[in-house]
């Protein structure tokens, strides 16, 4: 009896978050859209005051426009891989060039809320199987958690890093670091769950669907190579993916 209350409770949990999800996405979706308009038809209506204030509106159109494909990728992605039939183009190769190319991307979504980004990544680094296109989408991911969930800090570095794996080398780690409040212990376990977002100040003030991390979580494991979040001693969250270095 109790094993079928717990699975009947987790049930309806799940349910829960993911009619939760619908309603975040539903609303992702709405809020960019919304802005892209109304910056559109004033632009249109020739209503700015001046040259300033129309490049304003072309760069918020353009960050709107960014967020919300990455939000249509990572439902599409998330739904490819829950039905099993994602496929991807496998290499084996450094992850340096893929680390540099993210980070230059991202750094202008990252500066507008704030944010320096950081690369530091070692030299001579040995190749590591992965997919390209699933390790960009990966890092796109953790940069932008990071850049949601590190608000309010002294400290507005993000740090993107690769490096041997200091216990074990032969792998290489791959790391996204802010220096935010971190996240809550009774969090931690559940953080990589779909449709899953904890309960505090930051997450309810933060825009997202709950996808991110699962969806990280599911490329990295995809290209066999392990992940764990954890709470730096130092202040701040980090992502950490270890890739095995193929000879």
């Amino acid at each position: 009896l109790g094993f079928l209350y717990r699975s009947v409770a987790l049930a309806l949990r799940f349910a829960e978050r993911r009619s939760n999800f619908a309603a975040a996405v539903s609303h992702e979706l709405k809020t960019p859209l919304t802005a892209i308009r109304m910056y559109g038809e004033m632009l249109r209506d020739d209503v700015v005051p001046s040259e300033a204030k129309r490049q304003e509106y072309y760069r918020h159109i353009t960050s709107e426009s960014e967020r919300l494909s990455r939000l249509i990728n990572n439902v599409l992605e998330f739904a490819k891989l829950e039905k099993g039939n994602r496929r991807g183009r496998s290499v084996r190769a450094p992850v340096a060039a893929t680390l540099a190319e993210v980070v230059e991307m991202m750094r202008p979504h990252a500066a507008e809320q704030g944010y320096e980004l950081v690369l530091d990544v070692a030299p001579d680094l040995p190749a590591v199987r992965h997919e390209p296109d699933a390790f960009a989408q990966v890092l796109w991911n953790l940069i932008d958690n990071a850049v949601k969930y590190a608000r309010g800090t002294g400290n507005p570095r993000i740090v993107v890093s690769a490096r041997r794996d200091p216990s074990d080398d032969r792998r290489v780690v791959v790391a996204v670091r802010d220096h935010g409040p971190g996240v809550e212990s009774r969090h931690l376990r559940e953080i990589f769950s779909p449709f899953y977002r904890g309960e505090n100040e930051l997450t309810r003030t933060a825009t997202g669907a709950g996808l991110g991390l699962a969806l990280v979580r599911s490329l990295a494991e995809r290209m066999g190579a392990a992940v764990r979040g954890f709470n730096h001693p130092d202040g701040g969250f980090a992502v950490e993916i270890a890739f095995p270095i193929v000879g």
